[in-house]
C-alpha cells in the first residue's frame, strides 16, 4: 500500500473495514479497503502540511485530522499577527468520496494567542469531546463535538468567534513541554504522551484539567540535546505563538514548502 512523503498517523474505522493514513510532506490522505487491501480513495489537501491527528468519527462516515497551512504572503510581523503565514486547522473528509461537501474546515488560531503545531487528536469514547494537542504551545484543545462549526470553503485565518464564548466555546487545557498522541480512555477521560515531559498524563476533558501524570524516568538534569530540543519545538517563543522552528523544520528536517522571509528585502523571492 504506498503512500508517499512522510506518512505519520493511522486510523482504523470502528467496524475495522477502512484504513486512514495522513502523509505529512505530501498532504494526502489515503484510504484502503481493508478487506480487498485496494486503494479506496486518497486527497491531497491544498496549501496543508505536517498532517498529524487523525481520528473517524464515532458514526464512522467522516475521517478528522489536524495541520497546518502556508498562506502566500510574506513572513513580515504584521503578516504574522493576522494569520497570513501559517494558520492551524482541522478538516473533515467524508469517507464517501460523492458525498458534499468534499472537505470541510476550521481555524484553531485565536487572536493574540494562537494555536502552535497541532500534532494528536481524538474523540472522547463518549462522543463528546473532540480533543487536539497543540504539541507547539504545550496544551490540549477540547471542542464540543456536535457544536463544532463545519466550513465548506475556506475557514479563514482565525477562529470562528462561535468557538471563543459561550457554553460551547474551546478550552484549553496548559500540559506543559510537548504533548503529542492522545487516546479517548473511558468517558471523557484521555490519556496523552508527553515527549519532553517524558510523562503519560491523564485528562478530565468535563473538568478541563490534569487528574493524574505517570512519570516515565526523565533525568535529573536534562541533556544539552534535550534543552535544544525544548527550544526547537515551543512555539510560544514566537510572535504570537503562531508557529516553531519544527513547524517549517519539521523534526529537524523541512515541511518541502518554500516561505518567503524576506531575507533578501525585496518581496516575491524565495
Amino acid at each position: 500500500m504506498p503512500a508517499r512523503r512522510e506518512s505519520r498517523h493511522l486510523a482504523v474505522s470502528p467496524d475495522g473495514r477502512w484504513l486512514v493514513a495522513a502523509a505529512s510532506r505530501s498532504a494526502t490522505v489515503y484510504c484502503w479497503d481493508v478487506p480487498s487491501g485496494t486503494l479506496h480513495w486518497q486527497r491531497i489537501i491544498e496549501d496543508a502540511f505536517n498532517l498529524r491527528g487523525l481520528a473517524f468519527t464515532p458514526d464512522g462516515k467522516h475521517v478528522v485530522f489536524a495541520h497546518v497551512v502556508r498562506r502566500e504572503f510574506p513572513a513580515s510581523k504584521e503578516n504574522i499577527e493576522q494569520g497570513w503565514v501559517i494558520d492551524s486547522r482541522l478538516s473533515r473528509l467524508p469517507l464517501d468520496p460523492r458525498a458534499q461537501p468534499p472537505l470541510e474546515q476550521i481555524a484553531l488560531d485565536t487572536p493574540g494567542k494562537v494555536v502552535g503545531d497541532p500534532h494528536g487528536l481524538a474523540i472522547t469514547s463518549d462522543g463528546r469531546y473532540l480533543a487536539v494537542t497543540a504539541s507547539g504551545t504545550h496544551e490540549l484543545l477540547l471542542l464540543d463535538a456536535d457544536h463544532v462549526p463545519r466550513i465548506g470553503g475556506d475557514p479563514g485565518d482565525l477562529i470562528d468567534p462561535a468557538l471563543l464564548t459561550g457554553d460551547h466555546a474551546m478550552r484549553r487545557v496548559p500540559l506543559g513541554r510537548r504533548p503529542l498522541a492522545v487516546v479517548p480512555l473511558d468517558g471523557a477521560r484521555l490519556a496523552l504522551a508527553n515527549y519532553l515531559l517524558d510523562a503519560v498524563q491523564v485528562v478530565d476533558a468535563d473538568a478541563g484539567k490534569v487528574v493524574r501524570a505517570i512519570p516515565l524516568g526523565s533525568p535529573a538534569q536534562p541533556s544539552l540535546a534535550r534543552q535544544g530540543e525544548d527550544l526547537f519545538y515551543d512555539a510560544t517563543r514566537s510572535h504570537n505563538q503562531w508557529f516553531s522552528c519544527h513547524t517549517c523544520h519539521s523534526d529537524g528536517h523541512t515541511c518541502g514548502l518554500t516561505f518567503d522571509t524576506l531575507n533578501d528585502d525585496s518581496y516575491g523571492k524565495r
